[in-house]
């Protein structure tokens, strides 16, 4: 069994004994438990064996029921608002839970206590000094005294066994982080995913992210905007849109070979472990634009297991194709980045965003970002200042239209059928007109929206101007770079998802490779 899950076995297991000790406090001992007695009494249903009842003994279960009553309230409140917390992951509920758990001990304590001291003639005598300001006289008959059911007893030895079993398991569950626990996206529970949703874009907040660090700074760091340098690390070839963002804060940027496995981890461990002015890296992890390579379980754990030499270093995790696989049979998976960073002891390192462009509309889906309690209560912080609210009514259109996670899969099961002839018809071209004869190389996808086309050395710009002579645009040669300068002139990133016959594209395509290829030759000759 994994860790995650025996963490959650563990949460619900407090849970579940939170609100064992609430019924058993509300339906066993009861609230009424020492009012009965008194009622009893003053009513002359309870005597002594002279017909009476001493005074002093009568303020013995006046004392003890209020007492009993301060603790029973402590008690249920305490549980039901921890059993509640635990499943709207409320702030502070694990020291509320732990009161309960303590209060139940001490509980248990007393109803043994007030049991076997029933008949003790100086613990009567001490009740009735505090409440009339006289000990009254020693009475014989007080051994008399067996008001209070026996059953009291067990229950007292329930609570203290179920507070005690209660506080281990608060202990050893993790719940005092339930706000960043998340589980792994193999099998989670829905209930410990708390992101903070925006409206339509993912990139939006990507900028936010990236600006607030500028501005204001990252949980009580250096505000960005103060430093001589502040560098990013980009794994090559990558999006656009990212570096875009970076480059327009004057950031220097810094080439990341990727790999099948992700980014090259040697260069990554080198520069974030070595360098304070590196505060960053861009990641698409699963089906990455544009190559639609899934980081290994090896790289993702490299990835938590960093030791930045600047505090603030963040990881931005850019989830975007999460869902979007192309097959029912052949699908990416990916360890959980915070579950793997607060594992690691690095809770606070990444900051992951998603969205659903691509899924529901462009233009007109809802985004979020998760990330650890810290660096969510820092941006709620200045989220609260910059916006009254996003488009609730189109988070509620969302949650209406795809109800839950298997209706988002449902619906992407339908994208997968309209994309997945695309990508096939484009790859067939190019394995029929191009495998073999060394002038490209191009990696077959699982997901994603994206073919990365690597042409050869200083042919990149060229084939993209022959393509739109021919009619087919493409992104511009060097964009999936920083600076949109790729070194080798090589990468085209190819985006079969486009409304038009793809093979006839591809056939235009290839036929621009082959040209632009063979001028090459003849330049080098």
């Amino acid at each position: 069994m994994k860790k995650d899950d025996i963490i959650l076995i563990r949460i619900v297991s407090v849970a579940v004994l939170l609100a064992a000790l609430a019924l058993i406090i509300v339906f066993g001992a009861r609230i009424s438990l020492f009012d009965s007695i008194c009622d009893e009494i003053y009513l002359g249903n309870i005597t002594d064996s002279l017909g009476g009842f001493p005074l002093y003994s009568k303020v013995y279960y006046q004392g003890m029921g209020v007492i009993y009553k301060l603790l029973f309230s402590i008690i249920l409140y305490s549980c039901i608002i921890s059993v509640a917390g635990i499943f709207l992951r409320l702030r502070g509920v694990a020291s509320l839970a732990n009161i309960g758990s303590i209060t139940s001990v001490v509980t248990g304590f007393f109803l043994i206590i007030s049991k076997v001291f029933e008949n003790n003639a100086l613990i009567h005598r001490l009740f009735s000094f505090i409440y009339l300001g006289e000990a009254g006289s020693f009475d014989k008959n007080v051994d008399e005294m067996h008001f209070i059911p026996g059953r009291v007893v067990y229950l007292g030895v329930i609570l203290i066994i179920l507070g005690i079993l209660c506080c281990i398991m608060i202990k050893t569950s993790s719940l005092k982080k339930l706000k960043n626990y998340r589980g792994a996206y193999r099998g989670n529970w829905a209930m410990f995913i708390m992101p903070v949703v925006y409206g339509n874009a993912s990139l939006n907040i990507m900028y936010d992210q990236v600006s607030r660090a500028f501005i204001h700074g990252l949980m009580g760091n250096t505000p960005w905007c103060r430093l001589d340098k502040v560098k990013f690390l980009c794994p090559v070839p990558g999006y656009d849109r990212h570096f875009a963002i970076t480059e327009s804060f004057g950031v220097e940027m810094i080439n990341i070979p990727m790999t099948e496995n992700g980014p090259d981890m040697d260069l990554v461990e080198k520069y974030v472990n070595n360098d304070s002015a590196v505060k960053g890296i861009w990641c698409v992890p699963k089906y990455s634009n544009p190559q639609g390579f899934t980081y290994s379980d090896e790289t993702v754990k490299r990835f938590a297991g960093l030791k930045p030499a600047a505090n603030d270093f963040r990881i931005f995790w850019d989830n975007a194709y999460v869902i979007h696989h192309l097959y029912e049979d052949k699908q990416d998976e990916i360890l959980d980045i915070i579950s793997e960073c607060e594992k690691a002891g690095n809770p606070d390192m990444v900051f992951e965003f998603a969205s659903t462009s691509k899924v529901s509309f462009p233009g007109g889906g809802i985004a979020a970002i998760a990330a650890s309690e810290g660096n969510l209560n820092d941006i709620k912080k200045h989220l609260t200042i910059q916006t009254i609210g996003y488009d609730k009514l189109n988070q509620l259109r969302h949650v209406r239209y795809f109800k839950n996670l298997d209706g988002l899969k449902a619906h992407m099961a339908k994208h997968a059928e309209q994309l997945r002839p695309k990508f096939e018809a484009t790859l067939k071209v190019f394995d029929d007109e191009l495998t073999g004869l060394g002038i490209g190389s191009w990696y077959a996808p699982r997901g994603g929206y994206f073919i990365s086309f690597d042409a050869m050395e200083g042919c990149a710009k060229s084939i993209v101007a022959k393509c739109k002579e021919a009619g087919v645009t493409l992104t511009n040669a060097g964009a999936t770079f920083p600076y949109h300068k790729d070194p080798k002139d090589s990468n085209i990133r190819i985006a079969p998802s486009f409304p038009t016959d793809m093979a006839q594209a591809a056939d235009i395509f290839v036929l621009c490779v082959k040209i632009a290829s063979v001028e090459k030759l003849l330049e080098t000759k």
